[in-house]
């Protein structure tokens, strides 16, 4: 999220979604409106940046529903051609969703675009070796225990495949090496017990909105 005196500017993304970016003003309302919405996508973290005081109302609401990260505003600086408040918050989601982001005080509570032109994420014939070589790369990380990258390829390969579930993790392997060269930052994956938690939170959030549709408060 980027925050600022009279809007939020909102980004979700992950795979098995569509990326969606909204704007939302400050009201207490509206600050509502943002946390049905997150419900609504099953999302369970939250990432904004710490500048001034903006960020207080807009975590105060969401502090009791997700897990909140206060990016240090310093770490969000060596964005490449950062211009306008919705390329800001897409590029809080693609850090936070690579495991990028540092929280700041210590807090941690409970579009492709190339110089300015849209880029298509598809991968494309031109570059099927760099395919060829994530694949493997993306293979290599499914074979090793206890790590991030594991845990997320055997809950999608339920669900989608093995071979769809590889190309995702190719491609984040990717996108987490591209964050990593352009803002010179360091790897920080999320553990697999993150991991568990995440996805444990999501299906009940789901099943929470469930019963809420159904009339049932819980």
């Amino acid at each position: 999220m980027d925050v600022h005196g009279k809007n939020v500017v909102a980004t979700i993304d992950e795979e098995d979604l569509v990326k969606e970016t909204k704007s939302f003003d400050t009201y207490t309302s509206s600050l509502s409106e943002i946390r049905d919405w997150l419900h609504g996508h099953w999302v369970s973290h939250v990432a904004m940046e710490s500048t001034g005081v903006y960020w207080k109302p807009v975590f105060n609401i969401l502090d009791a529903d997700f897990k909140v990260i206060l990016v240090n505003a310093r770490h969000l600086k060596n964005v490449p051609g950062r211009k306008t408040d919705k390329k800001d918050s897409q590029w809080i989601c693609k850090l936070l969703l690579a495991g990028l982001l540092k929280a700041s005080y210590g807090m941690y509570p409970g579009n492709n675009e190339s110089g300015g032109k849209k880029m298509s994420g598809r991968t494309t014939h031109g570059n099927k070796y760099l395919k060829s070589l994530l694949v493997e790369a993306a293979w290599a990380a499914t074979r090793t225990k206890g790590i991030y990258l594991r845990a997320k390829y055997d809950s999608m390969a339920a669900r989608i495949g093995r071979k769809r579930a590889l190309l995702i993790e190719g491609h984040k392997i990717l996108n987490a090496a591209y964050i990593v060269l352009t803002a010179r930052l360091s790897y920080m994956a999320y553990s697999v017990d993150e991991f568990e938690k995440k996805r444990n939170q999501k299906h009940i959030t789901h099943l929470q909105n469930e019963l809420k549709g159904l009339g049932i408060s819980v």
